[in-house]
C-alpha cells in the first residue's frame, strides 16, 4: 500500500480487508483517512512504515504475528483507537517457535496521542522507543512482557495510567519515561539497572520498589525501597 493511498476524503466510512501477500504498508497510506472505519491486516505483513495510520479514525487493530516493525508515528493521533492486539504476543518462542509474534520494533511516537486503553507487549519486543505512547490519555494498563528498555518519555503524559506489570525483565527506565502519570501510585521492578532523570516526575507515585536478585540465583531477593522523590533524580542500581 503506497503513500496517501486512501487520502483524507469525506466519503462514507468503509471496512478495509488487505490482501494476503502484502508485506509493507508505506508511509501515510491511511493517514487522516476519514473514510476508513477499520482495517484488517494480512498474515503476511512485515512492516508498517512511518505515519501509516497517522490521524486515521480506526477504532481497533490486530497486528499479525508476521509483523516485525512498526515505524515512527505509525498510529500517532489515532484518537478513536481503543484496542491494539499483538497476535500471539504472549506465546513463548522456545515452546512455539513458529507461532510467536515477530515484532521487535515499535518506533518513536508510534502510538503518541492515541486512544489506546490497555497494551500487552509481545515477548520478542525488548525496547519501547522514545515517546512511543506519550500522551495516551485513556491508557490505564500496561503489561511489559520481556521489554528491557523503556525509552525517553515513552509513557509521559498518560494521566490515567494506573497498572504496570513488568515480568521482571525491565533493566532501563529512561529520562521522563513515566513523567506526569498522575494516576500511577505504585510500581515495583526487579533487575532494574538504570533510572533516568525525572523518570517519574509529576506522577502520583507513593510507593516505588526495586527487588534486586543476587548473582548467585539463590531463592531470595534483596529488597531496596526508593521514595517517590528519589525517582525524579538519576539513580543507578548496581
Amino acid at each position: 500500500i503506497t503513500s496517501y493511498f486512501f487520502g483524507a476524503g469525506d466519503c462514507p466510512q468503509v471496512d478495509i480487508n488487505l490482501s494476503e501477500g502484502l508485506t509493507v504498508i508505506d508511509a501515510y497510506a491511511f493517514a487522516s483517512a476519514k473514510m476508513v472505519k477499520s482495517v484488517t491486516l494480512p498474515s503476511t505483513l512485515e512492516t508498517i512504515n512511518n505515519n501509516a495510520f497517522d490521524g486515521s479514525l480506526i477504532t481497533e487493530i490486530t497486528i499479525p504475528r508476521s509483523t516485525k516493525s512498526i515505524h515512527a508515528r505509525a498510529f500517532r493521533n489515532c484518537l478513536n483507537l481503543k484496542t491494539v492486539i499483538f497476535e500471539n504476543g504472549d506465546l513463548n518462542e522456545a515452546t512455539y517457535p513458529d507461532a510467536v509474534s515477530l515484532l521487535t520494533t515499535i518506533g518513536a511516537y508510534a502510538f503518541e496521542n492515541s486512544g489506546i486503553q490497555t497494551v500487552k507487549f509481545p515477548n520478542k519486543l525488548t525496547t519501547i522507543s522514545e515517546g512511543a505512547f506519550a500522551n495516551c490519555l485513556e491508557l490505564v494498563e500496561i503489561s511489559f512482557g520481556m521489554v528491557r528498555t523503556i525509552g525517553e518519555n515513552a509513557f509521559s503524559g498518560c494521566e490515567k495510567l494506573k497498572n504496570i506489570s513488568t515480568n521482571n525483565f525491565v533493566e532501563t527506565i529512561s529520562t521522563g519515561a513515566f513523567k506526569n502519570t498522575k494516576a500511577l501510585e505504585s510500581v515495583a521492578f526487579s533487575n532494574v539497572k538504570k533510572i533516568g532523570k525525572q523518570a517519574f516526575a509529576g506522577s502520583g507515585l507513593k510507593r516505588f520498589l526495586i527487588y534486586q536478585f543476587n548473582d548467585s540465583n539463590e531463592n531470595y531477593a534483596k529488597f531496596k525501597p526508593y521514595a517517590s522523590e528519589s525517582a525524579t533524580e538519576a539513580v543507578t542500581v548496581l
